[in-house]
């Protein structure tokens, strides 16, 4: 459930980043705000709920963070700039094109690792940071489109996925090697040795 405190949160920026007076919003009844294409469906609804009960409109633009702030850079008027990125947001900070005493961070997320109890799963260092790199062998279920409903599952016996997550300062990472189990232990050695030397 998204929260009257979200609410209220969005509100308070689309104030004071782009540096426009509350006065300005009051009279024009809209707000311009630019958001993360991944966060639409959580902030359509709250849009929708906060033009219920201020009266004031709000006009949003979806797309990737950095085509938004690139869009910003340009003149782009926004009020409200909602990052999946904290890097674009720094990146905002450091042009001056953000108002660094109104930035809060909302939301956060963080990955979860789902393996069967048998599964192999050790603890590693990727890059001076700590990673979980886990080793399981069975049938493997491939989708060529994974969230295309007339994409037909296939059933492949026999193989092996190596898969690595760890999370960085202000990223999260997945690497995988996944295949016949026989191909998947050829080239284990050079996938291990990759990872000793990754850095972001």
């Amino acid at each position: 459930m998204i929260g009257r405190g979200l609410i209220l949160a969005v509100v308070a920026a689309a104030v004071l980043i782009a540096g426009a007076p509350a006065v300005g919003v009051a009279q024009e009844k809209t707000i311009t705000v630019f958001a993360a294409a991944s966060m639409k469906n959580a902030l359509d609804d709250v849009n929708s709920s906060f033009t219920k009960q201020s009266g004031i409109k709000v006009v949003a633009s979806y797309a990737a963070s950095s085509a938004l702030m690139k869009q910003i850079e340009q003149g782009a008027p926004a009020d409200v700039f909602l990052s999946a990125d904290v890097d674009w947001m720094d990146y905002g900070a450091k042009h001056n094109l953000i108002r660094n005493d109104t930035r809060l961070n909302l939301l956060g997320n963080r990955l979860v690792l789902i393996a069967p109890k048998d599964s192999k799963v050790t603890e590693v260092k990727i890059g001076g940071m700590k990673a979980f790199y886990l080793d399981v062998s069975g049938t493997y279920k491939h989708k060529d489109a994974p969230f295309d409903p007339k994409s037909k599952e296939e059933l492949k016996p026999g193989y092996r996925r190596l898969n690595v997550h760890y999370e960085g300062k202000n990223d999260a990472y997945h690497i995988r090697l996944v295949g016949p189990a026989a191909t998947v232990e050829h080239y284990k050695k050079g996938f291990d040795e990759w990872l000793k030397n990754f850095k972001k």
